[in-house]
């Protein structure tokens, strides 16, 4: 994985301008450990000198971080994109909302045994995302890279049941989204979200074998209950998360494979 230059620092601890410390109020946030956390910790100098405790809670689940937070238990949460918050507030009948977007994870097609889409072997195995949203995503993705045919009009949350031209007669296994990299060594291919792929020590950028294109749909947001969006804590937090700084950060360490939101 790319590493921050020592040019790369100074330029962001320019940007990254910290005050002396205030008493600071606590700030819960649910975050995936990668990259969503890291870039919390980033931040979390600058909004404890505005007094400002950044708790970072670290989540692997994708539903669980969005319960916690319509219980009280997170002040916020930043680990999902806007079609996953859309499905999950019309799925459960919530009303969750995106304050802002920070940043975009390209989805990748990700294998141990070959090297190529052309290497793909005939029925073999992929392992992908259960839920509807990443499902819809992968298989979106396996058609992008030209392994599989969807169905005309196919909405985003496409499935095996959406396949129609299917030549390498690919086999298909849905698996939570955090589960999916764990079975690399296992599937053929396997179908992942970048930050499960970045937690396993993969470099997106150079070991995918195919790489989505940045979609508004699937930009990361940090979500909160609609109460609290105009809350000093919750401005603060988005407005350092955007900041150039963080911005810079995401660039040196991630490359393409973590894209900031213009």
């Amino acid at each position: 994985m790319k590493r921050v230059t020592s040019w790369g620092l100074a330029l962001c601890f320019l940007l990254l301008s910290v005050g002396p410390p205030a008493e600071a109020a606590v700030f819960r946030v649910g975050a995936s450990p990668v990259p969503h956390g890291e870039f919390l910790r980033f931040v979390a100098a600058e909004l404890q000198a505005k007094g400002i405790d950044l708790e970072i809670v670290p989540y692997e689940n994708y539903e669980e971080p969005n319960f916690d937070l319509l219980d009280g238990k997170l002040d916020a949460n930043y680990y999902q994109n806007r079609l996953f918050l859309e499905g999950f507030n019309r799925d459960y009948g919530t009303d969750l909302v995106a304050v802002g977007a920070v940043h975009f994870e390209r989805m990748g097609i990700y294998s141990r045994k070959i090297r190529t889409l052309s290497e793909i072997p005939a029925e073999a195995l992929v392992v992908h995302p259960a839920d509807n949203v990443n499902r819809g995503r992968a298989f979106h993705l396996l058609a992008q890279a030209g392994l599989i045919g969807l169905s005309v009009n196919v909405s985003p949350e496409a499935g095996p049941f959406d396949v129609v031209d299917n030549p390498r007669r690919l086999r298909f296994q849905g698996l939570s989204a955090e589960r999916v990299i764990d079975q690399i060594d296992r599937a053929d291919v396997v179908v992942a979200n970048a930050n499960f792929a970045l937690e396993a020590g993969l470099d997106p950028s150079r070991e995918s074998l195919f790489e989505e294109q940045v979609q508004p749909l699937y930009h990361n947001v940090l979500v909160v209950r609609r109460d609290d969006l105009g809350r000093r804590e919750v401005l603060e937090l988005l407005s350092a998360l955007r900041s150039g700084a963080l911005r810079c950060h995401m660039a040196e360490v991630y490359g393409g494979a973590v894209i900031p939101v213009p």
